[in-house]
C-alpha cells in the first residue's frame, strides 16, 4: 500500500472513530433522558404510597411502575397512569386472566380515589390518563395536578 493508500485508511479510521464516539455520546444523552423519565415516574408514582406496593394488604417495595390503562389500549406514559406493584402483583398483572384483569381494574380505582381526593374529579382523570387532556371540559389546573 503506497503513501496515499495509507493516508486514505487513516482517514477513514478517524472518520469512523468520530461517527462511533459521536453515535455513543447520542445513546448515552437518551439513556440518560429515559433514566430522568424513569425517575420523574418513579418520583411521583413512590410518593402516594410511600413506595409500598399499590395492591390492598401488601406492604412490598415497589419493584415495576405499569400503566393501569395499557398503553396498547391508549393510555399515556405519565405519572398519572402509572402505578407502583412488587414483583408478584405485577408479575399477575402481567399474566393476565382473571387475576390480571381484576388487578388493573383495582389499580384503575386506586388511581381515581387518589386523584379524586386531590381535587380531580374521575372523568377527568380518565381524560389526562387517555392523554385527552386538550379536550374541552379538562381545565389546566387538571393537568397541574395529574402530573403529582
Amino acid at each position: 500500500m503506497g503513501s496515499h493508500g495509507r493516508l486514505n485508511r487513516k482517514r477513514a479510521e478517524g472518520y469512523l472513530h468520530r461517527n462511533e464516539t459521536a453515535a455513543m455520546e447520542r445513546s448515552q444523552a437518551k439513556n440518560l433522558k429515559e433514566l430522568i423519565g424513569r425517575g420523574r415516574v418513579a418520583a411521583a408514582v413512590s410518593s402516594r404510597t410511600g413506595g409500598r406496593c399499590y395492591m390492598p394488604d401488601c406492604r412490598e417495595p415497589i419493584v415495576s411502575y405499569p400503566h393501569a390503562i395499557p398503553k396498547a389500549d391508549g393510555g399515556v406514559h405519565d405519572p398519572v397512569n402509572r402505578c407502583g406493584l412488587c414483583g408478584p402483583h405485577e408479575a399477575a398483572l402481567h399474566r393476565g386472566g382473571r387475576i390480571g384483569q381484576e388487578h388493573r381494574r383495582y389499580l384503575q380505582d386506586w388511581l381515581k380515589t387518589w386523584y379524586a381526593a386531590q381535587g380531580l374529579p374521575p372523568e377527568q382523570w380518565l381524560a389526562l390518563a387517555f392523554g385527552l387532556a386538550k379536550l374541552p371540559g379538562v381545565p389546566p389546573a387538571a393537568r397541574v395536578l395529574a402530573a403529582h
